[in-house]
């Protein structure tokens, strides 16, 4: 079994409310999602400090 931690992050509203698609789709449909950069670049940085995966991010 692999010992596992716990992690909070505070990520300010402002934020979250930039990453999310403004186009307005829904997780249903043929298209996939767009996510800002902002997401990306969260996503990045969760996977270089931890050495994650990005499906594990």
């Amino acid at each position: 079994m692999v010992g596992r931690r716990s992690l909070t992050l505070w990520i300010d509203q402002q934020a979250v409310e930039s990453w999310r698609d403004a186009s307005g789709s829904s997780a249903r449909g043929g298209r996939p999602r767009v996510y800002a950069d902002t997401a990306i670049e969260c996503a990045l940085v969760l996977k270089a400090v931890f050495r994650l995966s990005l499906r594990a991010t």
